[in-house]
């Protein structure tokens, strides 16, 4: 969700509350889902180390920088932490699917495919009027990218310049990926193409690229594979300069804080490596 705090976090071992069922951090605190579904919190209260004492009947919970939110199993949701961070959801919201987060803004996806965002303006908490039919909500750290309406078309806020205003007249996307460092999207349309925008974790994106297959994001780079070939775009420091030249029979590429591997189909492991 957060990409820098769950790179930081992997490797720390998160002792859980007592009977909890799962558990999520933000920058200063803890929360556990304990089997009752009510909620157990920990670290900094004005972050949201304190959850509500009538806090129960919590399916899942989600998180920005300072602050979480939980939807409740009748879809109704409730934030707690910085409010300028998210940590004071809108009154009445209900009828939430799942919840998407930028450092400092969350955004709910609804069932009828509407959407509702709240939290620091200039990180996706003000949404531009149009938006509906969504079909899938991606984020960075300071923007959100919907793709919506038959047209898969694309449409995004938060910071401008890191993500939050889409090219013009993009649309027909299949998916799309997102740097956490480098604050930027890169979106696959079904015809195999690749458009970037944002920070700086879109430079670079070579020409001509076509029959791309998958992207996978590092901190602030990208990486993606075609049948016969394998591109990289974005900061060098994580990537983005790392692709071999004809590197062919790839069958997936994963990529971690500052690398990609890619996975062959003979079962061999390729790195790529950032400089």
């Amino acid at each position: 969700l957060l990409f820098l705090i769950g790179h930081l976090l992997n490797c720390i071992q998160i002792v859980q509350a007592s009977n909890a069922g799962s558990s999520w951090e933000n920058l200063y605190a803890f929360c556990a889902v304990k089997g009752d579904r009510t909620v157990h919190c920990w670290g900094d209260e004005r972050f949201g180390g304190l959850a509500p004492s009538d806090l129960s009947n919590v399916k899942v919970i989600y998180s920005s920088l300072e602050s979480f939110a939980a939807v409740l199993n009748n879809g109704e949701v409730r934030a707690w932490g910085s409010p300028i961070s998210g940590g004071v959801a809108p009154v009445g919201l209900t009828n939430v699917q799942s919840i998407y987060s930028t450092d400092k803004a969350y955004l709910a996806l609804q069932y009828s495919k509407t959407v509702v965002a709240w939290g620091h303006k200039d990180y996706g908490g003000v949404i531009p009027s149009g938006i509906t039919d969504v079909r899938a909500v991606f984020s960075n750290g300071q923007a959100f990218a919907i793709i919506k309406g038959d047209n898969f078309i694309v449409q995004c806020f938060g910071d401008p310049q890191q993500g939050g205003t889409a090219p013009n007249g993009l649309f027909n996307v299949k998916t799309i990926s997102s740097t956490g460092s480098g604050k930027s999207f890169a979106a696959l349309k079904f015809d195999g193409s690749i458009v970037s925008w944002g920070g700086p974790g879109s430079v670079g994106l070579p020409n001509g690229i076509s029959g791309v297959v998958s992207i996978a994001a590092s901190a602030g780079a990208y990486a993606a594979f075609s049948p016969t070939q394998v591109f990289t775009w974005g900061s060098a420091n994580f990537g983005g300069k790392s692709a071999p030249a004809n590197l062919s029979g790839v069958k997936e590429i994963y990529s971690c804080w500052y690398n990609f591997a890619a996975l062959m189909f003979d079962g061999t492991v390729v790195t790529l490596r950032g400089t």
